[in-house]
């Protein structure tokens, strides 16, 4: 979870998309995720599990989604820039 100040008088919740919101990159996709922050970017890093694969036991590699931070209509939104695989 993440919050923006709105002139040092109130909060809003900056919003992070689902995994699930790109069906491509969700493939594999089983949690344990490791956020940072990374040259500006918030990166999100998880194990891809390949059918099969025990819960501790991911085979697929890691997959990595970079958001920037936008401006939306009411609030702050991360939006997913790229996915990279290694």
């Amino acid at each position: 979870m993440a919050f923006s100040a709105n002139q040092r008088k109130s909060l809003s919740e900056i919003y992070l998309p689902p995994v699930s919101d790109d069906a491509k990159a969700a493939q594999g996709y089983m949690g344990h995720d490791d956020f940072a922050v990374v040259e500006g970017a918030l990166v999100r890093r998880f194990p891809v599990y390949k059918d099969g694969d025990l819960n501790a036991e991911p085979s697929g590699g890691v997959r990595q989604m970079q958001y920037r931070l936008t401006r939306g209509e009411a609030n702050w939104q991360l939006r997913l820039e790229r996915v990279i695989e290694y």
